[in-house]
């Protein structure tokens, strides 16, 4: 295959896939009812930021990488690409390449995603390539979702000799500006990473369903407490180690729906917090919701990272939504100002 012109169709090579690698994009939405879930990007935002500065729509079909996963590609029908997510090391026919730019890529160029260690530098990570990648739709989403075996490659994890169909590459697409992008990007990501060194992440939440079913004082551990996110989270849910709480008097209740970011307490008394792969409906009491722009703080936390928490009102939580379509619109503008990495063969 040769690279892909503006307009057309391409395909690019896997020659190398370790780990959980999956073709995602902004979730299978509107089959719910029908026990479907929503799954996508367990690390929402940093997908739309490696879309945006590959060219693509928000919501564009990528690829992600969790933990230890390796990827390596052949450049052999896409003319450039990002990344965006956990930082790990990453090559162009042997050279350095940097992450949230935007990279030009030349035909048959080596391209390979390195083992993330570092528990600081985040889970998940995302390439984005010119024009989207184009799996076949099943219920109206591309994304893979593992359990249920369907979605973008055979409903499976990517494999080594695998062919990724691109698509049509747009003919004015986002470049990177340098120095002025990144500035933007700073300070529009601030929420996004992980905070380094000693720093807790500190996520933000909303009263449940169930909220007032816990007591004042049970409520007020929560918010005081540090909780440790345990190596038994995936992409359904994370479960944290903590103080435990309890409803008083114990609670039975009815199965509800769940979102992305539903905070439930099981009898054990250890919190479960539903991710991109969470099922439809759950029957355990419904404590609390992380906010939207909480979510990819969270699901960048690896097993061992400490949390807590902060009750904020409806009106933070739009505020910060809309800090962030006005941060990423300022980035579209500074991005569309000057030209990308190049990666000369």
């Amino acid at each position: 295959m040769t690279r892909s012109a503006a307009g057309e169709v391409g395909q690019i090579r896997v020659t190398e896939a370790r780990g959980c690698v999956t073709l995602q994009d902004g979730g299978r939405h509107g089959f719910q009812r029908f026990g479907v879930s929503v799954g996508g990007a367990m690390d929402p935002h940093a997908a739309e930021l490696a879309n945006r500065l590959a060219g693509n729509p928000a919501d564009a079909v990528l690829v992600e990488l969790e933990g230890m996963s390796r990827l390596a590609l052949r450049c052999e029908g896409v003319s450039s690409l990002a990344l965006a997510g956990a930082i790990v090391p990453v090559h162009l026919d042997g050279r350095p390449v940097p992450f949230w730019a935007r990279i030009e890529t030349n035909p048959s160029q080596a391209f390979t995603i390195g083992i993330g260690t570092d528990r600081e530098s985040g889970r998940w990570r995302y390439l984005a390539l010119s024009g989207g990648c184009r799996p076949a739709p099943v219920l109206g989403g591309f994304g893979t979702d593992l359990r249920a075996g369907w979605g973008g490659v055979e409903g499976r994890m990517l494999h080594s000799g695998d062919w990724i169909t691109l698509g049509p590459v747009p003919k004015k697409s986002v470049e990177h500006a340098g120095q002025s992008g990144c500035h933007i990007w700073s300070q529009v990501s601030a929420r996004l990473r992980p905070p380094a060194g000693t720093q807790i992440p500190v996520l933000r939440i909303l009263p449940g369903s169930h909220w007032n079913a816990f007591p004042t004082g049970v409520r007020q551990r929560f918010l005081g407490a540090h909780y440790q996110v345990t190596p038994d989270s995936d992409r359904m849910g994370y479960r944290l180690s903590g103080p435990l709480l309890h409803p008083d008097p114990p609670l039975e209740i009815d199965s509800e729906p769940v979102t992305f970011g539903s905070i439930q307490v099981p009898s054990d008394g250890s919190p479960i917090v539903l991710m991109a792969d969470h099922p439809t409906q759950g029957g355990y009491p419904h404590l609390a919701e992380i906010i939207s722009m909480d979510l990819g703080v969270l699901a960048q936390c690896r097993a061992g990272t400490e949390v807590e928490f902060r009750q904020v009102d409806e009106q933070v939580a739009l505020r910060a939504l809309r800090a962030w379509r006005q941060g990423v619109a300022r980035l579209q503008v500074g991005l569309g100002t000057g030209s990308g990495f190049r990666g000369e063969a």
